[in-house]
């Protein structure tokens, strides 16, 4: 039987280690662990780790700010004979700044989202199958709504740290509006209305 492939981002330390054993102590599993420094003593321990029969660890690189590393592990996992992945796991996080709503900076957010996104744009091969699109409605908007989920968690940061305001997102779901007739001419949501 073939192995399943998991993929884990972070997966060196904290939660990703954790999730990484308990893979590993399955039998019959692959588990590529992604990380920025596969160099890193704690990258380097994860060669120690117990295994269950038919299980293996594989360790790549990938740091999301460099925009060759998803190809260039593509390549390294096809060269293992790595044509597929079954299960990703996007579990890696930093956190370089502690501050509040009121003065966080642009280049703060964009360090903290973008050094720990997984970029399934050179990944694709491996990770999504051709005939994916038949289980989803056709409405990408993997550039828009991150920016949503932002700004609901930075409102529920304003109302917890500003004790003077009353702060609370609101999600007033599809709205007729430029944007939402954009989206409703360009995606499947026409045949749910």
């Amino acid at each position: 039987m073939a192995p399943t492939i998991v993929l884990i981002y972070g997966a060196n330390r904290g939660i990703g280690k954790g999730i990484l054993e308990l893979y590993l102590s399955k039998q019959n599993y692959t588990v590529i662990a992604v990380n920025r420094d596969p160099n890193h003593p704690s990258s380097k321990a994860l060669a120690d780790l117990l295994t269950a029969e038919g299980s293996s660890l594989v360790l790549v690189k990938v740091d999301a700010t460099v925009s060759t590393d998803a190809l260039e592990a593509v390549k390294q996992l096809e060269a293992q004979g790595i044509d597929h992945i079954d299960i990703v796991i996007a579990n890696a996080g930093v956190c370089y700044v502690w501050p509040k709503v009121s003065e966080v900076k642009a280049e703060d957010i964009q360090g903290h989202l973008f050094e720990t996104s997984p970029n399934s744009e050179n990944l694709s091969p491996l990770v999504l199958p051709q005939d994916i699109s038949r289980n989803q409605l056709d409405m990408p908007n993997s550039a828009y709504a991150p920016s949503k989920v932002a700004i609901h968690w930075l409102t529920k940061a304003i109302h917890r740290e500003e004790p003077t305001l009353i702060a609370f997102p609101i999600d007033p779901g599809w709205v007729q509006t430029d944007l939402g007739n954009t989206v409703l001419t360009t995606s499947a949501l026409t045949q749910l209305l």
